[in-house]
Formats: C-alpha cells, sequence, structure tokens
C-alpha cells in the first residue's frame, strides 16, 4: 500500500494550483504565519512546503524581502509534479496547450531514435506493450488500458539513446495521463470502446511495429500522428459531455496495410513479417525477438 502524502506534500501541492490558476502570481509575497494559521500547520510543514517549491524555482526566500512568487521565467518547467498540476487546472495558467505541443516535438524524435537504436530486448518490450493494450481493448477495462498505455510509452522512451530526449519525455507522463484519462472517461462505454480510442491503439500498432522494424521515418511519422489524435476538447478540465458521433478521420499518412478489422479482432492491423525481428505472419509477434 503506497504510503499517504505528507502535510508539506499536500500544502506544497496546493500552493503550486494557486501558482498555476494565478491565484498567486509572480512577485506576490508568501506569509509563512497566515499560511500556517489558514492550513492548520505548522512552521515547520509551511517551511518543508516552501523548500519544495524553492527547488522547482517557483518561490524565492530572500531576507528582509520574505517569501514571494518566482518569475516564470526561472520556474523548472519541466518538473513532472508542475507539469501534472499546470496541466490540470483551467483558466490562462493552464500549461496544457503547451504541453500538448511539446508532445508533438518530442514524442516523434523519441520515437525514431527508439527506431534505430533500441536492442532486441527493448523492441521486444513494445511488442509485449502493445499485447497488453490488444487484451485490454478486447475488455475495454480502462484500467489496464491506462497500464498498457503507460507501458507502451515507457518501452518507446527505454530504447531512446538520447538521454536528454528521455528526460523531456518523462515530463510529459502526467500530461499523457490525463488525456488517457479523460478520453477513457467519455469514449468507454460499458464493453464497447468508441472510434477515438480504437484509432489510438491502431496508431499505437502502427508505431510499435515500425520501431520492431526499425523504420525510422514511418516510426517518427506515427508518433506524431498519436500525439495528435486526441480530440482538442478534451484539452479543458471539463473533458466533453459525450461520445463523439462521428470517428476521427483517417490518419494523414498512408500505409500500405489491409484496412482494420472490426473492434472485436484484438488489435486493428495485421502484424507484417520484418527483418530479423519479424513477428510470424500466422500469429501476433511473439514478445521474444
Amino acid at each position: 500500500m503506497a504510503k499517504p502524502p505528507s502535510r508539506s506534500v499536500i500544502l506544497a501541492r496546493e500552493l503550486l494550483g494557486m501558482i498555476a490558476r494565478r491565484e498567486l502570481c509572480p512577485g506576490d509575497p508568501i506569509d509563512l504565519h497566515a499560511l500556517g494559521r489558514r492550513h492548520g500547520v505548522s512552521r515547520t510543514v509551511v517551511r518543508e512546503a516552501l523548500a519544495d517549491l524553492g527547488g522547482k524555482g517557483l518561490v524565492l526566500a530572500r531576507p528582509k524581502v520574505g517569501t514571494t512568487v518566482a518569475p516564470d521565467g526561472q520556474w523548472n518547467m519541466l518538473d513532472p509534479l508542475l507539469v501534472a498540476v499546470a496541466a490540470a487546472e483551467g483558466g490562462p495558467g493552464s500549461m496544457l496547450a503547451e504541453a500538448l505541443e511539446l508532445r508533438r516535438l518530442v514524442e516523434p524524435a523519441l520515437a525514431e531514435h527508439a527506431a534505430r537504436e533500441a536492442t532486441t530486448a527493448q523492441r521486444a518490450a513494445v511488442l509485449r506493450a502493445l499485447r497488453v493494450l490488444a487484451n485490454a481493448m478486447g475488455k475495454a477495462d480502462r484500467s489496464a488500458l491506462a497500464a498498457g498505455d503507460a507501458e507502451f510509452h515507457d518501452a518507446i522512451a527505454a530504447g531512446c539513446g538520447n538521454r536528454l530526449l528521455r528526460s523531456i519525455d518523462r515530463s510529459l507522463v502526467p500530461v499523457r495521463a490525463l488525456q488517457r484519462e479523460r478520453l477513457h472517461a467519455v469514449d468507454i462505454e460499458g464493453a464497447e470502446p468508441g472510434p477515438t480510442v480504437l484509432r489510438c491503439l491502431a496508431l499505437q500498432t502502427r508505431l510499435g511495429l515500425a520501431i520492431v522494424r526499425r523504420d525510422v521515418a514511418a516510426a517518427a511519422d506515427w508518433a506524431r500522428e498519436l500525439a495528435c489524435a486526441m480530440p482538442a476538447s478534451l484539452g479543458q478540465p471539463d473533458g466533453v459531455a459525450a461520445r463523439p458521433a462521428q470517428p476521427a478521420p483517417a490518419p494523414a499518412v498512408v500505409v500500405p496495410v489491409e484496412p482494420a478489422p472490426a473492434p472485436a479482432v484484438v488489435v486493428p492491423i495485421e502484424p507484417a513479417p520484418a527483418p530479423a525481428v519479424a513477428p510470424a505472419p500466422e500469429a501476433w509477434p511473439a514478445t521474444e525477438i
């Protein structure tokens, strides 16, 4: 069982949310005494919370000035917690639009590196994640889909040899989780996955197989398509009220594969043979390459 967060962690997250919502703006003072009284915590807890935010570049403590919100140019914008809170918050301070733009820039580069550099074991991990996603889709299991999606992106990141790209990608983990949660809430009804969820699985399958086949250009293209696949309306905190009536448009990049089978089939494209690491054509690829 996970250990519950400490009072200082809870307070730090609350303050982070206030900064993200612009309730506290750069230059605004933070009264430690008032903060402790308002939240019923000791000055030690307040100091620990502010030290946490200071480590993210969010607050400054200066002699004779006190503690203030730091200029946003000093914030550690790639801190996963800051990205998670700022992306989830609505209003003008939300970082979601910027985070989605970052996804479209970083994930194709990450996939390109993985297609070029991933080891045999790392490519096998990509295939295993696709199997998890396909099995979860057959059951319309939201929690298994979420776990499979996270495993899939982790496997791609592990295959990328560029450490800076991997570090940037870690900051996008909460953004993908947020998009996933909102998409599943509106596009999975009972045991029936909706068109956008199915399209995402098709794109993930094509991306994964491109990496396995070391097709660098295709991997970058399919990663870009996947990053753009979420409807723009899911970027708002309230999501969309109901499943879209029409499926999302077909991917702009054309791949010579057979049309996707009906949703009842686990994987929406037929795996094709590939040199050295090819899955067997008569069955879904084995997890060992």
